[in-house]
């Protein structure tokens, strides 16, 4: 058994070599992304996108370091919903303000 942790520690395998091999992933194209859309882009690092299980570097604590309520999570959902929809209607506006399009007359 020591031999296999010693080779999991020289190679990893499993599931968090797989996590490990995903994040780099994300990583390249988040920084291909970023490198045509902000004039000061930030550089992501595959620490950026591994999954954290342990509490307490938590991505679900805020800038207050606490976990947020179910309350708190529904009204995000909702603001975020509300947003899609109103854009969504800017758009049919848009579309429906546009002059129609006649084709020629076929020969």
């Amino acid at each position: 058994m020591t031999e296999w942790l010693a080779y999991d520690h020289l190679e990893p395998m499993g599931q968090e070599q797989s996590n490990y091999m995903l994040a780099m992933i994300c990583a390249m194209i988040a920084n291909f992304a970023q490198s045509f859309g902000s004039k000061n882009p930030k550089s992501f690092s595959p620490l950026d996108f591994l999954p954290k299980w342990d509490g307490e570097d938590s991505e679900d604590k805020g800038k207050s370091g606490r976990a947020e309520t179910v309350e708190e999570m529904k009204a995000l959902f909702h603001a975020m919903a509300a947003s899609s929809k109103k854009k969504e209607k800017v758009k049919t506006k848009k579309r429906q303000e546009r002059p129609k399009r006649t084709t020629p007359p076929k020969s």
